[in-house]
C-alpha cells in the first residue's frame, strides 16, 4: 500500500511535465497494489488519461491557476491578496 500512497501524493503535484511524464508509472503501481475498489480505480484511471491526453498548459490553467480557491499556497487559499497573509505568515513563523 505504500506505494499506492506515493502513486497518490504524486498526482497531487502540479500537472507539469514532470507528472506527464510518470504517469504511466502511476498508472503501473495502482493497478498492481490492487487495493482500490472498481469505482475508485475507474475514477483514478480518468483522471490519469485526462492528465495525459490534454494540452500540458491547458491542463495546468484548469486545475491550479483559476484563483484563490484553487491555489497550493496555504495563505493565498485562505487571505487571498489581502495584508492579512503577511501577517499570518509572520504569525506562523
Amino acid at each position: 500500500m505504500r506505494m499506492s500512497y506515493r502513486a497518490f501524493a504524486r498526482l497531487l503535484c502540479y500537472p507539469g511535465a514532470g507528472l506527464r511524464a510518470a504517469l504511466p508509472e502511476i498508472r503501473a503501481v495502482l493497478q498492481a497494489e490492487s487495493r482500490l475498489s472498481f469505482r475508485r480505480r475507474v475514477a483514478i484511471d480518468a483522471l490519469i488519461a485526462q492528465l495525459a491526453g490534454g494540452d500540458e498548459l491547458e491542463i495546468e490553467v484548469q486545475t491550479f491557476d483559476r484563483g484563490r480557491a484553487q491555489s497550493l499556497h496555504l495563505f493565498e487559499h485562505v487571505h487571498g491578496d489581502s495584508r492579512d497573509r503577511g501577517q499570518a505568515m509572520v504569525d506562523l513563523a
